[in-house]
Parts: C-alpha cells; structure tokens; sequence
C-alpha cells in the first residue's frame, strides 16, 4: 500500500519570533512512520503539525471513501430520509481540494448497505453491498432481482467520472447473500 501525505509544518518560537524547522514523514526499521526533524533549539518546544488539506461534514449514518488516481475522493453515505433505517445510496465524487462535488448521485429509495466502495485510475466508482430491498434501479444488470425479501441479496454498482450509472446488478442466489468489500484492478 502507498500512502502520500505532504509534509508536516513545523517550528518553535525563539523571543516571540516564529522560526520555521525542516521536518519530514520517515519510515523506521519496523515499518511505522515517525518524523525526521532539521536542526533546532532542544530547549524550547517543538510544534509539529501535519497538513490537513481539507476536511468535511457528511450528515450521515455509514460513510466509506475511496480516492482516484487523480485524487479525487468518493464518498458513499447511506441517506436517512425516515427514522434510523438507512433509505437509499448516496454517491458524491469530490474534487481534490474537497471544495466542489464534481457529481452526486442517488441511488434507490429502500435500505441499502454498502459496505465497500473502490476508485479507479479512470475515476469510476465501484461499490457493493446487500439488501432486502428488490428496489435496486437496474442498468446493464447480470442478474435481476432474486424475488425474495426473506434473504438478503448483494449487488454491485459501477458509475462512471461524471456519477452516471454503468452498471448495477443484484449478485447471489435464493439464499442470503452479502458482499463485504470491492476492488478494482489495473483493468
């Protein structure tokens, strides 16, 4: 797994002067990832501090996240429209910068749980998760909906850069079925 985060700030304060200190991310001997720091006065306090590019609210039960290549981020939040039940899929593609929603899309009234959700290179959106619900809006789908609101059924949704739907497909047979996690390939 890559993992890219800028650098952290840092600096002390020298008679009321800030003074800017080199530091930098680094990975020790045991894999975990500590600070490397440049020269600076051992007997003042030393303020680290990483960069946070952005953060956000999402008004929502579930949330999971995945970043495209490009570094645009996708959010997936179940909306509650009535009650505590979760009431349809909420798909949001954010800019780099979390300032604008390139897209939002919604999917189905009924509940629906995702439980996970990839990016690819491309920008597309993939996500499954389960349901009872035979309310899925079916596109492109390899499988109808199974017809029995006794079982859970797994499905699967693909929306391309811009939120529209490629592909969405109810998955499994007569009994329960759930899909627990998504990822994509280089294809």
């Amino acid at each position: 797994t890559v993992v890219r985060q800028r650098a952290p700030f840092a600096g002390q304060e020298h008679g009321g002067e800030p003074r800017r200190v080199d530091v930098r991310y680094r990975l020790t001997k045991a894999g975990d990832v500590a600070f490397a720091t440049g020269a600076y006065d051992r007997r003042l306090p030393l303020v680290i501090d990483p960069i946070l590019l952005y953060s956000s609210y999402l008004n929502a039960r579930y949330h999971h996240v995945a970043i495209d290549a490009g570094g645009y981020v996708v959010t997936v939040t179940e909306r509650s429209l009535a009650g505590d039940q979760p009431q349809g899929i909420k798909v949001e593609r954010l800019t780099p910068d979390g300032q604008n929603a390139v897209y939002t899309t919604l999917i189905g009234t009924d509940s629906f749980l995702v439980e996970g959700v990839a990016a690819t290179a491309a920008g597309e959106a993939i996500l499954a998760g389960w349901t009872f619900s035979g309310n899925l809006p079916l596109v492109n789908a390899s499988q109808e909906y199974p017809g029995d609101t006794d079982f859970t059924n797994a499905f699967a949704v693909k929306l391309d850069p811009s939120g529209g739907v490629v592909f969405s497909t109810y998955l499994g047979g007569w009994a329960s079925d759930w899909a627990n996690a998504v990822s994509v390939n280089g294809a």
